[in-house]
């Protein structure tokens, strides 16, 4: 694993040195010692870096956020920044928004996810009636729009359906077999895969449009919703490209 660390390191060094620009390697500072860490989502502004550790000092996973200026820092429930775990929130990092002041995740105490707003606290976000798990994925730029997944039980299967939250709080179901991959800035559009087989586009107001060709899987949406990448599948072996 050391080598394997040393070799993404060197790369990533000769890219930014080919890039004209320095690497940056977040060190330990503001960290209790930890067994381990996940996650991994930089801020679209470029600032913040989130991510979840493992500490040996409660051993449980909790969210923290890095900036140049401060080291890192761990997310706590009233919407404080704290470096001691025993004061953090404990659960997942899912989303961070364009400035870092907003986090998504997934409170592993009450099994709810949430979204934390720097100065402000957090926010559980509630199922629809009916469901029995819920879960954040994608986090719009603002942090108001999440878009995740909720789980319905029948009988002895479980149904997961496509799901948005509002700024408000509330929540709206979208589609059973739609796998979301990513989402606009806005969080009105997304882009994935539908039933398996299917690249599929969905935009608030005109609701979801499949790409029978030349996608089967779309990957990525622009900030503004408009181009998306994914697989083209009418050759062989398998493209890349963009769609409008």
């Amino acid at each position: 694993m050391r080598r394997i660390g040393l070799v993404g390191l060197v790369w990533w060094s000769l890219l930014a040195l080919l890039q004209g620009q320095r690497l940056i390697v977040p060190g330990d500072e503001g960290l209790s010692p930890y067994m381990g860490y996940g996650g991994g989502y930089l801020s679209p502004d470029g600032k913040v870096l989130l991510m979840r550790f493992h500490t040996r000092i409660t051993y449980r996973h909790h969210p923290a956020i890095w900036t140049l200026q401060d080291g890192w820092w761990y997310l706590k429930p009233d919407g404080g920044l704290t470096r001691n775990p025993h004061e953090a929130i404990w659960g997942y990092d899912h989303a961070i928004s364009y400035d870092g002041s907003v986090v998504l995740g997934y409170d592993l105490e009450v099994r709810r996810p949430f979204r934390w707003w720097r100065g402000r606290g957090i926010e559980y976000l509630q199922r629809p009636p009916g469901a029995s798990a819920a879960v954040g994925i994608f986090l719009s730029w603002d942090g108001g729009w999440v878009v995740g997944r909720v789980a319905f039980q029948r009988g002895d299967r479980t149904e997961w359906w496509l799901a948005r939250w509002s700024p408000e709080g509330r929540v709206e179901l979208i589609e059973d077999c739609f796998s979301p991959h990513d989402m606009s800035a806005t969080g009105r559009e997304l882009v994935g895969v539908y039933g398996y087989f299917y690249a599929c586009h969905w935009r608030e107001g005109e609701g979801l449009r499949l790409f029978w060709e030349p996608f089967t899987v779309a990957w990525s949406v622009s900030a503004d919703g408009r181009i998306a990448a994914g697989i083209y599948v009418a050759r062989n072996p398998r493209r890349f490209c963009v769609g409008r």
